[in-house]
């Protein structure tokens, strides 16, 4: 998938984004993505969502750790990926711990 078609956002929900402005320096600004000039941590939301969306059984672990339905994550998720960044709706991230 090309980076190209992926739209400019500043703002998306997810654990990532808190220390973004920490990795930028002293400059106060999020460090920027040299290929397309977006902040690197929206990227990574965007990369993270779309490994996602690419496996079945993990839309589903997802939904159910979060008790949410399976359509609601899977559109939640193709929203991030799009860069559209939408309210967040996943409270629970760490989908692996009892």
């Amino acid at each position: 998938m090309s980076g190209n078609n992926r739209n400019n956002h500043d703002t998306a929900a997810a654990p990532s984004t808190t220390n973004a402005s920490a990795s930028a320096g002293s400059t106060g600004t999020a460090a920027q993505d040299p290929v397309n000039g977006q902040p690197i941590a929206t990227r990574q939301l965007q990369d993270r969502a779309i490994t996602i969306l690419e496996n079945n059984q993990l839309i589903m672990r997802y939904a159910v750790a979060n008790n949410l339905s399976v359509p609601k994550v899977r559109v939640y998720f193709e929203k991030v990926a799009g860069g559209f960044g939408p309210e967040p709706i996943i409270t629970k991230w760490n989908i692996f711990e009892d």
